[in-house]
């Protein structure tokens, strides 16, 4: 139980950080998913993580948190092998369409709002 509590204030802190600069991540367990454009930035955010949550100062051991994280932290690209190769274009077509037609539910957003109104009050509080 408290190694589950100590994974949560690393998500917490990692949420938190991309939050506050208007980034959605996803988070699985103890996994983020955000554009793999961000990887790297990610990567610094876990660290920055770690050592707050842990008390490891970054300068003792930052490259043993780095190897690491470089071992555990993999990149994944997500779609399809045809979109890769090409094969199925016509196929694929279908589905670039119905990606594009996709937009957010009525309670997500709502869900969204709620969220985002909670946060600008709990902003709005604190000293």
């Amino acid at each position: 139980v408290k190694l589950q509590f100590t994974d949560s204030k690393i998500t917490e802190h990692i949420l938190k950080h991309f939050m506050d600069i208007g980034i959605t991540v996803l988070s699985v367990h103890d996994s983020y998913i955000v554009p793999e454009r961000l990887s790297d930035h990610l990567r610094d955010a876990m660290m920055e993580a770690w050592s707050e949550v842990l008390g490891i100062k970054p300068d003792e051991s930052q490259e043993y948190l780095e190897s690491l994280l470089r071992m555990a932290t993999n990149v994944k690209q997500i779609g399809y092998v045809d979109e890769l190769l090409d094969i199925d274009p016509k196929g694929h077509e279908e589905i670039i369409q119905i990606k594009k037609k996709q937009r957010e539910s009525p309670r997500y957003l709502s869900s969204l709002k709620a969220f985002c109104e909670e946060k600008r009050d709990n902003n709005s509080k604190s000293p």
